[in-house]
């Protein structure tokens, strides 16, 4: 009887365990599209696991184990669950000394086996001392790798981890090998998905199994760069500042490094933070002048630089579907803030206070500074600043901006925040 009701509270546990599991897995929302990959990355711990378009990802925690990181390469541990017996199988990349051990639920150090392995494949046999959940480890020099363990019947056989060659049998090569990722309620996965040179970002906290219907639309400016992009309620735009020396009929946007030219210009133009391409130009895109806007040729074919009423639609959704700071409000700015390039603060929910926790949205907004009137540069790290197409008088527009210590999203005619026309600021476009 005592076996029977630990046997029940075991299974009960290992559904608990499972429960905690969450298959996440993509698919085209057009027929005849092809998803090539996915690239998924947990904003907390930074972990990325790349996908093919028909590949699952398992998010997997376990609760009362302490998981070591995981390495992204094909690892098994089979069977799993196992009647006492598993064999684990892995590979090196080169000759280095390896230690494997077994933890119990408990994180207590049960058993651990250490071998010199040259470079390949290499398998050891695991035998369990007891039913029950353990956690197998491996310590190498090209990755640590880590496993959750299911034991539901022992053979009799002493607690061992033996090796026992550099061939995986076969029943282990044609198991099915899932990928997976270490995974805390509330994480933030970023999923980038590619089609062809066509991208889109999805950004999620998946709390059960979900498969994710993916669009690609195309975002490709005259010179071939190609940008990914975001859908926030019925709005898609793209994910990242842009960058483009020409306009969309291929013609050059002057390109004015000269303070004293910035200054006087009432014509279009561009530049790029400090005068610096190589240091800022693929990270924050480029600047420009407000007249470059006004030209109505300035983003790809089929979008367009958001007026003061579309970049509020963005604003609105987010405050009125939760993406406040915790769960609710208008202070909405580390949804939409990138992770990386803020300068830090103290302020809490703000983009530079605990950075790993913004972009919730996948908008990846970043400080890109800006250039004023007088053709100086500033704050980049500290803020970032776009421009609306609406002109408010004569002499200046809309803008909007992210700050490192702010957390509103501050902008437009609601906020009272317009420009001079000659600032430089960053430039994102949205779908026609």
């Amino acid at each position: 009887m005592k076996k029977i009701i630990f046997l029940f509270a075991l299974f009960s546990f290992i559904c608990k365990v499972y429960a905690q599991d969450i298959p996440i897995s993509f698919q085209p929302k057009e027929s005849g599209t092809i998803i090539d990959s996915i690239l998924v990355t947990n904003q907390r711990t930074n972990q990325k696991v790349k996908l093919l378009g028909n590949e699952t990802l398992t998010l997997t925690k376990v609760t009362g184990v302490n998981l070591l990181p995981v390495h992204n390469e094909n690892r098994l541990l089979f069977p799993n669950p196992c009647n006492g017996n598993a064999e684990l199988s892995f590979a090196t990349s080169s000759n280095q000394q390896v230690e494997v051990r077994m933890y119990n639920i408990y994180g207590q150090l049960l058993n651990t086996e250490s071998q010199f392995l040259t470079s390949g494949e290499h398998r050891f046999n695991i035998t369990f001392p007891a039913v029950g959940i353990y956690h197998v480890s491996t310590q190498k020099e090209d990755g640590s790798l880590s496993f959750k363990a299911i034991c539901l019947q022992i053979n009799g056989s002493d607690i061992d981890i033996q090796y026992i060659g550099t061939e995986i049998n076969f029943s282990v090569k044609n198991a099915t090998v899932g990928k997976t990722m270490s995974y805390a309620q509330g994480d933030i996965l970023n999923c980038s998905a590619f089609s062809g040179k066509n991208n889109t970002i999805i950004a999620d906290s998946p709390t059960a199994t979900k498969v994710y219907s993916v669009e690609f639309y195309e975002c490709k400016d005259s010179e071939n760069n190609n940008y990914p992009i975001v859908k926030v309620g019925t709005q898609w735009w793209m994910a990242k500042n842009l960058q483009s020396t020409k306009y969309n009929n291929g013609t050059s946007i002057p390109h004015v490094t000269d303070t004293t030219v910035w200054e006087h210009l009432k014509t279009p133009g561009y530049c790029w933070h400090d005068n610096n391409q190589a240091t800022y130009g693929n990270t924050y895109g480029a600047l420009y002048n407000w007249y470059t806007v006004n030209t109505g040729k300035l983003c790809p074919v089929g979008w367009h630089v958001p007026s003061d009423a579309e970049w509020t639609t963005l604003k609105k959704y987010l405050i009125n579907n939760g993406y406040g700071y915790g769960g609710s409000g208008d202070d909405i700015a580390k949804s939409m803030a990138a992770t990386t390039n803020w300068y830090s603060t103290t302020f809490t929910g703000c983009p530079g206070n605990e950075p790993a926790s913004n972009n919730s949205t996948g908008f990846s907004g970043l400080p890109g500074g800006i250039r004023e009137y007088n053709g100086d540069f500033y704050i980049t790290g500290d803020a970032g600043f776009w421009w609306s197409s609406t002109e408010v008088p004569s002499f200046s527009a809309w803008y909007f901006v992210l700050g490192r210590a702010e957390s509103h999203f501050l902008g437009g005619e609601e906020d009272y925040c317009y420009a001079y026309k000659e600032f430089g600021f960053s430039v994102r476009c949205v779908r026609d």
